[in-house]
């Protein structure tokens, strides 16, 4: 079997070929594979398959078994000889247990019988690319594994010239012990030494006093030169040696002229440490008349050479302390805190951070257990942890919840870990914790962050399709309304109806803006003015029971905000408070300015880095459990009795609050009451904008004007063209962008493009907008859609000529926006079904939950 290649990084798009005869299917499963993110490439015969595959690199393949050419299986060993990686998946109407066999047979992986699901499709391709991934993990894998293999031989050839090196040590070392059987008294005292001062001293004493020398010097090097440290006898203290002469001493050269190798009367032996200079020089003197043998010599170099040694373990010693220091500087300064116990479980090292965590410095903590330093429950686990580690010599790690100094408790990731000693036995637990608390509430924020994006994607595409319904509803209705004026039984009908999809519109209203999907018309805002302006109109609507007070900052930053949309939030709270207050209280509403640092920031999960402005909202009612106010802003989510609030109200505000660039937090207790702080952003600028003047009445009916409405829902668009000929304009329609471009090209000229966002075929609204107008300059534009935001109409400003209406929208609306855009003034009238009215009380489970 052909060994599989795969690289080593899967690509980021998958890759897949469809080889069917039968073109009609193998579009549309292209295109289906396309809207589930593959690339895909498709061919109709069986020759152009193999060409195909040099050029795309696909990873499967989907055969049709049956060509018109002859049998797709041909086609599978034919691509795996060009691919050997590549999956084939046989699809075939005419499935049976030998075609199931001849195909895996031919190699393939798996087959599919036509028709099938999507779900099945999608399935199978899922195991097919984790196959993929699993063959690539494997060879990652035996590519590490040569290469451990490779650094294990490398390793080996070292290791074995470490035994080389180790056995001519050996041998040098045995012809050492030789040498000091002869002066073993001596060397038990030199190795009594742990200083070079001392050390040296001692050793001018024990060589001469071996050699029977009648004087002696020690030089040590100092600053480059070998300085006498130490005499004896008739040598006197000496002068300083440079290099050159005590290079010459060391070759035996006496002062007498003897040749190297004789005897004489003085000897010098260098004392040598770890580096390759000598550091000191040990220079003896025989008495009157005598000079050294060859035997003094192989004595005082069998003593000097203990002598080197003693000095490279002083060496060592020092070294050792000074890598202790530089340890214990590691260890303290490390963000994790580390610690060691022996086997009585007594504590033998502890860094600062345990001192910072739990309030005991290094000095008390030495010699004492878990049980002298913490509480019953903390002592009791910390010694269990021990005891695991002690009993199956192993690894324990745990994530646990403890109290620090500060009272608080903290998560601690903890490590423990047997410390053996050199017989492999555990001399002591070593244990390793990290404080992962800020890390495990960021990935609580996160997970919760994701959870809530995903549920607003969610609601703002239900939300979506139901104003597409509600739009055709309630257009027909009101128009079915104007026809049955004089049938009163009828047209109370058909006011009930309507007023039901209205409520519906309300319900997608409010799943766009917890969606952040909704239209926002921001503004540079004093919340303050905004608040207060609203003073009159909430205290009606809490009535006699609750007292209100206001607690408003003089000097508050602006903000940039929809003004509508921030009043009907705080509208919605106060409802909220007035209902968790069902026997009156003190209603609170507060506005500050605040500034987060990224510390503040990352702990409450706000994207409010910087300046911004606090309108917090508080109420003395019953509260809430953590358990609900996790789930608070949830569409749909409450604890009230059926029929009372659909649950959106509080979904609404986080919606809106967050498409402004803020932050939304509830703080809440059992009994207490609850504090929801709505965080927005300051404005960059500090130019106060005006509030729009209420239009005046304006005539709705048309002229005469030319209106082409693009719209691919059939029944949307023949609604807009009916109410728009009834309005008397003379209408156009086409289904998409292209067939609208084809309408404007042939004329006549049209006067207003009244279009939806989303468009199918390639050419959204805004991408018809703008190629219309480069046809006719003077072209007014109307946008319509029931999932509308800036981001849709990809940052296009409504300026003078262009409008947006969302849907549903009623003939009124309708009417109205049309004329201000024909006469070049842009306008947003809002959802007219749908629109949040002060009277209602839908509050979406906040504060009575």
């Amino acid at each position: 079997m052909n060994e599989q290649r795969w690289s080593a990084k899967p690509p980021s798009k998958r890759h897949i070929l469809v080889v069917d005869d039968d073109q009609d299917f193998a579009d549309t499963l292209a295109r289906l594979l396309d809207l589930e993110g593959y690339e895909v490439a498709r061919v109709y015969r069986i020759a152009d398959a193999r060409a195909e595959l040099d050029r795309f690199p696909a990873e499967v393949a989907l055969i049709d078994v049956r060509m018109s050419e002859g049998s797709g299986l041909s086609l599978v060993s034919a691509l795996r000889q060009r691919r050997p990686e590549i999956i084939c998946i046989m699809m075939t109407a005419y499935s049976s247990i030998q075609t199931a066999v001849e195909a895996l047979h031919e190699g393939a992986y798996d087959y599919l019988r036509k028709p099938f699901y999507s779900e099945h499709l999608m399935s199978m391709l899922r195991r097919c690319f984790e196959r993929i991934a699993l063959a690539q993990a494997r060879e990652q894998a035996e590519s590490t594994l040569r290469e451990r293999n490779r650094e294990l031989e490398d390793l080996n050839r070292r290791l074995a010239q470490a035994e080389a090196t180790l056995r001519q040590r050996n041998r040098e070392l045995e012809r050492l012990n030789a040498r000091l059987q002869k002066s073993v008294a001596s060397m038990r005292t030199l190795a009594t030494f742990s200083s070079l001062s001392d050390l040296s001293a001692a050793v001018l004493e024990e060589v001469a006093g071996n050699m029977g020398a009648n004087g002696g010097v020690v030089y040590l090097r100092t600053a480059g030169r070998l300085v006498p440290k130490h005499s004896f006898g008739t040598s006197g203290a000496g002068t300083s040696l440079s290099t050159v002469e005590a290079e010459a001493l060391c070759r035996g050269a006496a002062a007498d002229g003897a040749e190297p190798g004789s005897m004489s009367a003085r000897l010098a032996f260098p004392l040598t440490g770890e580096a390759s200079d000598p550091v000191g020089l040990v220079v003896v003197q025989a008495g009157p008349n005598r000079a050294f043998t060859q035997q003094d010599r192989e004595i005082g170099e069998i003593l000097v050479s203990f002598v080197n040694e003693s000095i490279r373990v002083v060496q060592a010693l020092e070294s050792l302390v000074s890598s202790e220091e530089r340890l214990r500087d590691v260890i303290d300064n490390s963000p994790s805190l580390i610690s060691l116990k022996d086997l009585e479980g007594r504590f033998v090292i502890v860094n600062k951070r345990f001192e910072e965590w739990y309030g005991h410095g290094q000095n008390e903590v030495a010699g004492k257990t878990s049980t002298d330093l913490f509480s019953q429950d903390i002592a009791r686990l910390y010694t269990a942890q021990w005891e695991e580690v002690l009993n199956s010599q192993e690894v324990v790690e745990e994530e646990i919840e403890v109290p620090f100094a500060d009272g608080k408790l903290h998560t601690v990731l903890v490590t423990k870990f047997p410390v053996l000693g050199v017989t492999g036995h555990p001399t002591g637990v070593g244990t390793i914790a990290t404080d992962v608390t800020d890390s495990r509430r960021a990935e609580a924020q996160l997970r919760q962050a994701q959870k809530t994006e995903a549920l607003g994607q969610l609601t703002g595409g239900i939300a979506h399709d139901f104003n597409n319904l509600l739009a055709v509803i309630c257009g027909n209705l009101d128009l079915m309304k104007d026809e049955l004026e004089d049938n009163s039984d009828l047209a109370e009908l058909l006011e009930d109806a309507l007023s039901s999809a209205q409520s519906g519109a309300e319900l997608t209203h409010r799943l766009l803006a917890f969606g952040r999907r909704q239209t926002l018309h921001p503004r540079v805002t004093d919340a303050g003015d905004l608040v207060m302006g609203m003073s009159r109109m909430l205290e009606r609507t809490l009535g006699e029971t609750i007292e209100t007070r206001w607690l408003l900052s003089k000097d508050l930053w602006l903000v940039e905000v929809d003004r509508n949309q921030l009043e009907t939030s705080l509208l919605n709270l106060a409802i909220n408070a007035r209902d968790a207050m069902a026997e009156g209280g003190v209603l609170t509403i507060e506005t500050a300015n605040t500034t987060f640092d990224h510390a503040t920031a990352q702990a409450q999960d706000t994207a409010a880095l910087g300046d911004a402005v606090v309108v917090s909202v508080t109420d003395t009612g019953i509260g809430m459990s953590p358990e609900i106010v996790e789930q608070a802003i949830q569409p749909f989510f409450t604890t009230k009795e059926t029929g009372h609030g659909s649950g959106l109200g509080l979904s609404m505000v986080y919606g809106f609050v967050k498409q402004s660039g803020g932050h939304l937090e509830i703080s809440s207790t059992i009994g207490q009451g609850t504090v929801v702080r709505l965080y927005l952003p300051r404005a960059k600028t500090d130019a106060r904008e005006a509030a729009a003047p209420a239009p005046h009445p304006a005539a709705t009916a048309g002229a005469g004007e030319r209106i082409l409405v693009v719209e691919d829902k059939a029944d949307v668009r023949r609604l807009s063209a009916r109410i728009l000929t009834r309005l008397g304009y003379d209408v156009l329609e086409a289904a998409d962008g292209k067939a609208a471009l084809e309408r404007l090209d042939a004329g006549p000229k049209v006067d207003l493009l009244f279009t939806d966002v989303v468009l199918p075929g390639g050419i959204s609204g805004a991408d018809l907008a703008r190629r219309a107008r480069a046809r006719d300059p003077a072209l007014k534009v109307l946008y319509t859609s029931g999932y509308a935001n800036n981001a849709v109409l990809e940052d296009e400003r409504l300026c003078d000529g262009v409008g947006l209406i969302k849907k549903p929208f009623a003939k009124e609306g309708l009417a109205r926006i049309v004329r201000h855009v024909l006469k070049g003034q842009p306008r947003d009238p809002g959802p007219v079904f749908g629109a949040a009215r002060a009277d209602q009380s839908d509050d979406g489970s906040a504060m009575n939950i």
